[in-house]
């Protein structure tokens, strides 16, 4: 997927679950959705795409609290959730294995699924809009 729909996609992710009350999850999250593509260079879909990865990469994140951590995590793993729909898919379990996951054969660059999984986004922020302005939907999702 491209840099825009990982944001879209952790952002929405993390607007439904931590709105209103963690704004700082919500940017980690953000911040946290890009970071398995620095390996691009490198072993892509392998060295950062994968959970021993994102268990280490997103430390630092703890240092302004475990709310804020779990932030951090929803990012970076919906980056990963995002690029196992793909045809390549991630090396999850990398080093420990180098196969590939996937659940779908998407294109990565196929403009459709990209626009899929941005309207996906938009549609989750959304229904926290309706649940916020709902009583009942206010009081499970705050």
């Amino acid at each position: 997927m491209r840099g825009d729909t990982h944001v879209a996609f952790a952002f929405a992710l993390s607007f439904l679950i931590f709105f209103p009350t963690c704004v700082t999850c919500i940017m980690m999250a953000v911040l946290y959705s890009i970071v398995p593509d620095y390996d691009i260079k490198y072993k892509h879909r392998k060295l950062f795409h994968n959970v021993f990865a994102m268990l280490l990469l997103t430390l630092p994140a703890l240092l302004f609290g475990p709310q804020v951590y779990l932030g951090a995590i929803l990012g970076y793993a919906s980056h990963l959730l995002s690029d196992i729909v793909t045809v390549r898919g991630v090396a999850l379990l990398y080093p420990l294995s180098e196969r590939y996951f996937r659940v779908a054969k998407l294109r990565s660059s196929s403009p459709l699924a990209n626009l899929a999984f941005l309207l996906f986004s938009g549609l989750l922020i959304a229904f926290k809009f309706y649940l916020l302005s709902h009583p009942l939907g206010s009081s499970v999702w705050r």
